[in-house]
């Protein structure tokens, strides 16, 4: 005979359907009733709360979607140009913080910009006591 944990006896008698589904054998045939009338009682509460709840997210994810430092790619293009040209002025390289002043764009803009240009082999970037130096890649 299956005999019942402790801490499975003490549940209340509103929970008894729950304490025979974590005790059924896979195939048994349990069928739980649910007691919804707590929800139907404060459904003026919580559907509305729900609702605000559902709002607030969509408009944080917009707002975090808004305020993020993404570069459009025709925009992208013009600042690697000019970062090529700057470049060029400069044979031993230039600090990122230095090309971001230049161009009038933000540090981590500018780093991730860099970035992306050293993965698609255009410049070389060395990072040395927190300073990283960008200079032309020469084939």
């Amino acid at each position: 005979m299956l005999t019942l944990p402790a801490c499975l006896d003490a549940l209340p008698p509103a929970l008894d359907g729950w304490r025979r589904l974590v005790l059924a054998a896979p195939f048994d045939d349990i069928r739980i009733k649910p007691d919804l009338s707590w929800l139907e009682q404060h459904s003026s509460i919580l559907f509305p709360l729900l609702a605000v709840a559902t709002i607030a997210l969509l408009v944080i994810g917009i707002l975090g979607a808004w305020s993020s430092e993404e570069i459009s790619g025709e925009l992208k293009a013009d600042y690697k140009r000019q970062v090529l040209t700057v470049l060029r002025a400069q044979p031993k390289g230039c600090s990122v913080a230095r090309l971001a002043k230049e161009l009038g764009v933000s540090v981590g803009k500018m780093a991730r910009l860099v970035e992306e240009m050293v993965k698609d082999n255009q410049v070389v970037a060395k990072a040395y006591k927190g300073v990283t130096t960008v200079r032309l890649r020469f084939h």
